[in-house]
């Protein structure tokens, strides 16, 4: 079996140290019914916090985003820095591109992410799934 036969990887947060809004990447996951979002924290500095989360939008520029019901991480603190996080999210065909939406504030936090696409079925029309999972 071959694990990379049938996924896609892109990046999602362009990696970066920041006190401030990241740089998002408006992802098309057509043709696939699943995306595993892993982010990858490194250093937080005192008081630095990270927040993130998964949007979906109808439009290929992301224009139009809402969240994904259950696709946010608590908020990350000193404590969770230096490690990794997934949250797995079903692709909504309505809705076909995803945006991670994250924020570094108060402090310096060393981010990035990349989205995992995969199960592309190659059926359609395709069914939402509705289940989010953060690990």
């Amino acid at each position: 079996m071959n694990l990379l036969g049938r996924t896609k990887i892109v990046p999602s947060i362009v990696p970066v140290v920041s006190s401030s809004a990241l740089t998002e990447v408006v992802i098309d996951c057509a043709g696939f019914d699943r995306v595993c979002h892993i982010i990858a924290v490194g250093a937080i500095a005192t008081g630095g916090t990270l927040d993130y989360k998964v949007t979906e939008s109808a439009a290929s520029n992301g224009s139009d985003a809402t969240d994904v019901t259950g696709a946010a991480l608590t908020q990350v603190a000193e404590a969770g820095k230096e490690k990794i996080y997934a949250i797995d999210v079903p692709v909504n065909p309505a809705k076909p591109y995803q945006i991670a939406v994250g924020v570094a504030a108060t402090a310096n936090v060393a981010v990035s992410a990349v989205a995992v696409l995969y199960e592309g079925s190659g059926t359609f029309p395709k069914t939402a799934a509705t289940e989010a999972i953060v690990l």
